[in-house]
């Protein structure tokens, strides 16, 4: 073999080399300092990684801190594409079921920046307008009132409640919480007054599952598309609330038992 052969051999086993190992780049982004990131098993970085050389083909992301796995998936690298992965959101590993403690680091990761302040609406006991207040992760006080006049007919009620979140979670991609509701109340009318007392368990969650869920709510046409759009909201929130009440009022007397609330607030 001369040398003008020898060079071409070499430069098609060049070409065929370039097309076999084709390498693209994988970007993983964290911002949890304490983050280590794992290809197939194998470590490849702190935090954040950029621009990794990798060939086409499925890989297996993980990335740990001292509490555990925080996001782990399968991720499929095409030819010619560079892939970017934010581990933002807890994903289980080879599944698309999440382990409950990563569920629960989420939510309470959604939690913390979905607002300190909430507006909305209420129906309950004392209905009205929903003002809410979050003091930290799990604390949280709410007032709700009403006032109505019409020709002569005065009617007024006002409710405070104080809220601790016991497990803030994941359900169907979106956050929710379980809580307890403490509170004291008053309504006041022409004919009646009464006062009220309660202690009651509630759900918190995003109506954002409702939507983006397979199973989520339908109701059709155009009803359909406004529900949806109302509740792909961002930050809003739907709750409901059963417990036990006491009321005491000036016409019907004294009742102790079953009460319960729903409402639907916009975080901020």
């Amino acid at each position: 073999m001369n040398f003008k052969s020898a060079g071409l051999l070499l430069s098609a086993l060049m070409v065929i080399g370039s097309s076999v190992v084709h390498a693209e780049f994988l970007t993983v982004l964290s911002d949890n300092p304490n983050a280590k990131i794992y290809l197939n098993g194998e470590f490849i970085g702190d935090r954040s990684v950029a621009n990794y050389s990798i060939t086409p083909g499925e890989y297996q992301v993980k990335v740990t801190d001292t509490s555990g796995i925080i996001y782990s998936k399968l991720v499929t690298i095409e030819k010619d594409k560079n892939k970017t992965v934010v581990a933002d959101r807890f994903i289980a590993e080879e599944t698309n079921i999440s382990d409950r403690s990563s569920r629960l680091s989420e939510g309470d990761r959604i939690h913390k920046a979905k607002g300190t302040y909430g507006i909305g609406i209420e129906l309950g006991v004392i209905p009205g307008v929903n003002l809410h207040y979050s003091i930290d992760t799990h604390w949280g006080i709410d007032m709700t009132g009403y006032i109505f006049k019409s020709n002569g007919n005065n009617q007024s009620g006002i409710e405070g409640r104080l809220n601790y979140s016991l497990v803030n979670t994941v359900v169907n991609s979106a956050p929710a919480s379980l809580y307890l509701s403490a509170g004291l109340g008053r309504s006041d009318s022409n004919s009646d007054n009464n006062t009220m007392a309660s202690v009651s368990i509630g759900v918190e969650f995003s109506t954002r599952s409702a939507v983006s869920h397979p199973n989520g709510i339908y109701i059709g046409n155009g009803i359909d598309y406004m529900t949806r759009s109302l509740f792909s909201i961002e930050n809003m929130y739907a709750k409901t609330e059963i417990g036990i009440g006491q009321i005491n009022s000036t016409t019907t007397g004294e009742y102790l038992g079953l009460v319960g609330r729903v409402g639907l607030s916009l975080f901020f």
